[in-house]
């Protein structure tokens, strides 16, 4: 079982998403909290240091994308 935390830049995201998105992303950290480093795609592209490490999970038909990265289970 892992715990997701939002930034609170993510959390103002979320906030402002409608409420097909906002189910989208909850069912989504659901999975996250169970499965963690299962999931996901590593970000190739990205050489920043904020971002290396990083997996992501896209809805391309939402046109959302959860970037989140795994520090350790609880």
């Amino acid at each position: 079982m892992f715990k997701v935390r939002f930034l609170k830049a993510a959390q103002e995201d979320y906030d402002a998403l409608d409420g097909s998105q906002k189910k989208w992303v909850e069912t989504a950290i659901e999975r996250l909290t169970v499965r963690g480093g299962e999931l996901g795609e590593p970000l190739h592209k990205f050489p920043a240091d904020d971002l290396r490490g990083c997996k992501k999970l896209k809805n391309r038909s939402l046109g959302l994308r959860i970037v989140f990265r795994i520090i350790s289970p609880f």
